[in-house]
């Protein structure tokens, strides 16, 4: 099985690339909108206005990923859990298939490939994490997908 500490490990490497990513557009995107040819040639336009729009939005990006990084930070992983908490690592059978889902404490939505496994993260608070949590080995549970409703079984906890 994946050791969780890889996983987070992997996820604090991801959400830092991705940190350093949005401070530097962001610094690009403020830098933009003090040049000498953002000023207004009309009342039409528009790019000054649009330059602080994305600076702003960048600015809120670099806020939740470093929120998403001090959550991994803080994350305390137990070896063998009974009930499904943040920082759990689940098998799951679905109809088709067995599926590993990791509880982020942070945002999720993405595959990892640790060690040749396949797994997803999910973030506690969408609706595949907040189903999960609290359930114990031998519960099952079903989500509504845009594919139609899954079941989903807890076979084990990590």
């Amino acid at each position: 099985m994946i050791d969780k500490l890889l996983i987070l490990n992997k996820l604090k490497e991801i959400y830092s690339e991705d940190l350093q990513k949005a401070k530097q557009i962001a610094a690009e995107a403020k830098e933009l909108i003090n040049q000498p040819d953002m000023k207004p040639e009309g009342k039409y336009d528009t790019r000054r206005t649009e330059a602080q729009y994305l600076a702003g939005a960048q600015a809120t990006r670099v806020k939740e990923l470093e929120g998403d990084l001090e959550r991994l930070e803080l994350l305390q992983v137990a070896r063998h859990e009974q009930k499904v908490t943040i920082g759990s690592l689940v098998k799951c059978a679905t109809e088709d298939k067995e599926v590993l889902i990791f509880i982020s404490p942070s945002s999720g939505g993405f595959h990892l490939e640790i060690n040749n496994q396949k797994l997803q993260v999910t973030s506690y608070s969408s609706p595949l994490g907040d189903s999960l949590i609290g359930m114990e080995v031998d519960d099952f549970f079903e989500l509504e997908t845009p594919k139609g409703e899954i079941e989903y079984e807890i076979l084990e906890i990590y």
